[in-house]
């Protein structure tokens, strides 16, 4: 794919000519975090590359005629015709192939719609989930953004009646703890860091999460409700 269609600037190991280039990369709190390096799992996603060379790939994906249409047709082709069918319908009726991804600080998107003859791709130095949902708006205005809350400052003081564990179904409970200014939950492998739109309300910024802390009779929170 990357020597037909000319992507000299996707890579797995960096060369001096692009180190300037490379961005450094945030978690989903937005805080500095390091790169993935691979291994023997190099091809889950070890590339790295640039805006102009996906969209020179999205140009391609959108081409019959393009030097990678032969790889490309399986994608599309129903699977009871021979095909991968990695396709899926639009609601619009055409077919629509994407990917989103990430790898340590470094979030992607692309999508493309080769029947509107029409792709975006979306990178970011930073692991949100938002990367996506630019992406399709982007693509399809038709499809509204989400909106995510404003941060408020609160005394951190405050923060010390929220810690602890919440039960939310049988097998998941949120762990939520405190660090100076910094509220956590850990949420499945992780432990994200929330931010505050009021001392009893919270979201992520790297997904489309909010959290409600309801107090008890003594003050501290009883109950924590996830939107």
């Amino acid at each position: 794919i990357l020597d037909p269609l000319r992507m000299n600037d996707t890579v797995i190991a960096i060369p001096s000519r692009l180190a300037a280039n490379v961005a450094s990369g945030h978690d989903d709190s937005l805080e500095p975090t390091s790169d993935w390096t691979f291994d023997v799992l190099a091809g889950t996603g070890a590339l790295r590359s640039t805006m102009s060379d996906l969209l020179r790939f999205m140009d391609a994906v959108c081409d019959q005629g393009s030097p990678i249409a032969s790889i490309i047709r399986p994608l599309m082709t129903p699977r009871d015709q021979g095909g991968l069918e990695l396709g899926k319908p639009h609601p619009d009726g055409a077919i629509a192939l994407s990917k989103p991804g990430g790898t340590g600080g470094a979030r992607g998107f692309v999508k493309c719609i080769p029947e509107w003859k029409r792709g975006v791709v979306v990178l970011s130095n930073a692991s949100i989930d938002a990367v996506v949902d630019l992406g399709v708006h982007v693509l399809n205005p038709r499809r509204d953004l989400i909106s995510y809350p404003k941060e408020v400052a609160i005394d951190p003081g405050s923060l010390a009646r929220l810690v602890g564990r919440y039960q939310l179904s049988p097998n998941w409970v949120l762990d939520v703890t405190s660090t100076g200014d910094r509220l956590h939950v850990r949420r499945l492998a992780d432990q994200p860091r929330v931010f505050p739109t009021s001392e009893w309300h919270f979201f992520y910024k790297s997904a489309p999460l909010q959290l409600t802390f309801e107090p008890g009779e003594d003050g501290r929170a009883a109950r924590l409700l996830l939107h």
